[in-house]
């Protein structure tokens, strides 16, 4: 409805061919194909479009892209938006200049939607100052000020102010009772699903008890009518499940407010909705070809979809179930034949009786506040345990015995920071409760995946009872795989890299938002030439002429990514760097994962030349090997990386996990991994590694976990030297390497 202005305008300029590629983009908008409407679009303006209607255009395509957090492709119509209404100053109609800036007011709004409340705010209420300047100038035209209304309304709801939100969209109930004279369509009904959630909202905040109950009945009214009409006209099931969406989240909104008992009556408008959006992602994974388009379209169906996680043990094993989806969707995005719904089930049957797991789930609780729970199974559970955790605010503003917050010193690059998060007392024992204690009494192994802020903290080496052997997955669905033992027959060793060297030409191209962020933060990369021992020590202690040493001006980001998939285990010593805060997403949007995903990468070869050159050639190799990058590159053969380097394993926090390296690499196809969660120390992290592989060849089971964890108790327990080579250990200054910091700093994941 709000749309039918600019749609008038769109389809009067273009000629008939483009009229109906518009008209089918518009269609396919309406029905949630975002990406496949944003190219349609994209095709439509750069046909036979100019001028105002190119705007008109511009602007439908932003939306589609705002819908899937594309947010490169947003940034881009946003300034060519603007560009092209620069160009077009003498636009004779005053009321349209208005309206066309409150779109472009819109547009930058949506793009800092998920970066600062604060530019979101000012962007959206100058679109609302200009949507005001064009209501005030138009009088005759009744659908004209409605469709008006509406983006009023949706803008109110944005900015958080429900009342003016509800205003304007009961005087669009009224235009249909009164000018159109019929209530009974598809808009209508979209109005009133939109009013109950203002409704509710209203009724969150309400002084009283008696007004905040008028508020929800009126509120539940009104999505109950929405709901009858849409599942009476079969062609609206998105919109039917959609409201009872909408009508689950009231009921808990209600539920906090009044204290009232409505799980069971939310679980039954979230179990249907659930099944429904499995259903449709399964049907649409076949049908997309593009994985990237794939996990677009994905990042928008789900944003909605953990406000049930609120229904706790009352929906304990749909909430597993909806775990392993979620967490598993992504990592596995790029095959289109994967199964991707198991249930909880599934897990227990391929857990023995000292085994667990344990998926952790970050969602929005009461007031929208911020919580963490774990659903726990074990061989003999009935069902999953629902365990709450924490208030991830209050863990956050925590303060840590080194009289420093938790936030802060996980943001923090400071050595004695993170000294301080692992040497805290109470620290543990509020993430591993004595609740959650209690349920893993009697097992041994512990298979976790983290959720949120878990993500930042290697919990494992929090445990308050060090005897569990406690693994991190990206989803315990993980275990349903085949547990083989590791093939260590040759492996890629990358190290002594030289940055200063200028870089080839590139086939495969560059991430330009990658160089543009390292442009604007990189000082110096040195270089590293204690990777080069590192890499030695490595391949002299392996003793074995499969194994191959990437280094010097050779190591070229593109030659390893033509390399790597040929070597079942790869070894990288250099810099990695993540250049965003540590974010966490929302139910309403998930991050900008355009941007986080070249964030976070690591350096090759030429990377410290292509960053000093000002006159830079985009066509040369630049070094740097961003996540998004990483993702596109087939790594299926690879069954362990090891990341020596800083910074590996961190990203942007979404609810489906870390946007980063680490979500890179498991979209490339790569098993397992070894990352870093902050800065590392060069020496002690070569003898780690040292250790590791020694350990490695000593096993005869080929037992990651385990030489790993050997290599790392000894790294803790022993007076060691700084060494790179067997040869040097009588040679070197002893130092101690127990604490946190150098201990703590890396993880291993999907490590079965």
């Amino acid at each position: 409805m709000f749309l039918l202005l600019i749609v008038g305008f769109v389809q009067a300029a273009a000629s008939r061919t483009h009229d109906a590629l518009c008209d089918e983009a518009i269609k396919l908008k309406e029905k949630g194909r975002y990406m496949v409407a944003a190219q349609h679009f994209r095709q439509h303006r750069e046909g036979p479009v100019v001028g105002v209607h190119l705007l008109d255009v511009l602007f439908l395509e932003a939306e589609c892209y705002y819908m899937l957090d594309a947010y490169k492709q947003l940034y881009d119509c946003a300034c060519q938006y603007d560009s092209t209404l620069t160009e077009l100053r003498k636009v004779q109609d005053e009321e349209r200049l208005y309206l066309y800036k409150a779109y472009s007011d819109k547009m930058w709004g949506a793009f800092y939607y998920g970066m600062t409340d604060e530019k979101k705010g000012m962007a959206f209420r100058r679109a609302l100052g200009h949507y005001q300047n064009c209501y005030q100038r138009i009088e005759h035209d009744a659908f004209y000020r409605n469709a008006l209304l509406m983006e009023m309304a949706q803008l109110f709801y944005k900015v958080k102010d429900y009342q003016r939100a509800k205003d304007h969209l009961e005087a669009i109930v009224q235009f249909y009772t009164d000018i159109v004279g019929e209530t009974e369509n598809d808009d209508f009904y979209n109005v009133e699903s939109q009013l109950a959630m203002c409704n509710a909202r209203l009724g969150s905040v309400a002084i009283d008890a008696i007004a905040a109950k008028d508020y929800f009945n009126q509120a539940l009214q009104q999505i109950q009518h929405a709901a009858i009409y849409f599942r009476q006209e079969r062609r609206m099931e998105d919109e039917y499940y959609e409201t009872l969406r909408k009508k689950g989240k009231i009921l808990m909104m209600q539920q906090d407010r009044l204290r009232m008992d409505n799980v069971e009556a939310a679980k039954t408008c979230y179990q249907p909705y659930i099944s429904y959006l499995q259903k449709s992602m399964d049907a649409d994974i076949k049908a997309i070809a593009d994985e990237s388009i794939r996990e677009q379209h994905w990042l928008a169906m789900h944003s909605f979809l953990f406000d049930c996680y609120r229904l706790g043990s009352h929906a304990s094993e749909m909430l597993y179930d909806l775990a392993l989806y979620s967490k598993g969707y992504l990592l596995e995005v790029a095959d289109k034949n994967v199964k991707y719904y198991y249930r909880w089930t599934d897990v227990r049957k391929r857990l023995g009786k000292d085994e667990c797991a344990i998926e952790f789930v970050q969602y929005y609780g009461k007031n929208d506040a911020i919580k963490l729970a774990a659903l726990l199974i074990t061989a003999d559970s009935e069902k999953p345990a629902f365990i709450p955790i924490a208030d991830v605010d209050s863990l956050e503003k925590q303060l840590l015995s080194g009289h420093i917050t938790l936030g802060t010193a996980l943001a923090s690059v400071q050595s004695s920071d993170k000294n301080a998060i692992y040497m805290d007392e109470r620290l543990p024992k509020q993430i591993w409760t004595d609740e959650l204690m209690k349920a893993i009494n009697g097992v041994k192994n512990i298979y976790f995946s983290p959720d949120g802020i878990l993500q930042q903290l290697a919990i494992e080496y929090l445990m308050p009872d060090t005897s569990y052997n406690c693994r991190r997955l990206t989803s315990t669905r993980l275990l349903l795989s085949k547990r083989r033992k590791l093939n260590d027959s040759r492996i890629l060793l990358c190290g002594g890299i030289n940055y200063g060297k200028k870089g080839n030409s590139s086939k495969s191209g560059n991430d330009d938002m990658a160089y543009r962020f390292m442009k604007e933060y990189a000082s110096n990369l040195m270089d590293l030439p204690g990777t080069k021992k590192e890499i030695d020590s490595i391949a002299k202690l392996r003793d074995k002429w499969e194994d191959y040493k990437l280094e010097g001006e050779k190591a070229t980001d593109e030659v390893f990514c033509n390399m790597a998939n040929q070597y079942p285990l790869v070894h990288i010593a250099t810099h990695g760097f993540f250049l965003g805060n540590l974010e966490k997403g929302t139910d309403l949007k998930p991050l900008l994962h355009d941007h986080s995903m070249s964030q976070s990468g690591l350096c090759f070869s030429g990377a410290q030349y292509a960053l000093k050159d000002s006159t830079y050639d985009s066509s040369f190799s630049d070094g740097l090997l961003s996540a998004k990058e990483i993702s596109q590159v087939l790594l299926n053969k690879v069954e362990l990386i090891v990341l020596s380097a800083c910074q590996t394993g961190l990203g942007y926090i979404t609810a489906d996990g870390v946007y980063g390296i680490q979500r890179a690499l498991k979209m490339a196809g790569v098993k397992a991994m070894i990352v870093s969660l902050w800065n590392v120390n060069d020496y002690a992290t070569s003898y780690l590694m040292m250790n590791f592989y020694k350990y490695l060849k000593m096993d005869s089971k080929g037992d990651v976990y385990d030489a790993f964890q050997k290599a790392r108790r000894q790294l803790m327990t022993q007076e060691k030297f700084h060494v790179f080579s067997l040869s040097s250990l009588s040679t070197k200054k002893k130092y101690k390497y127990a604490a946190p910091q150098y201990a703590n700093a890396f993880i291993l994941i999907d490590v079965l």
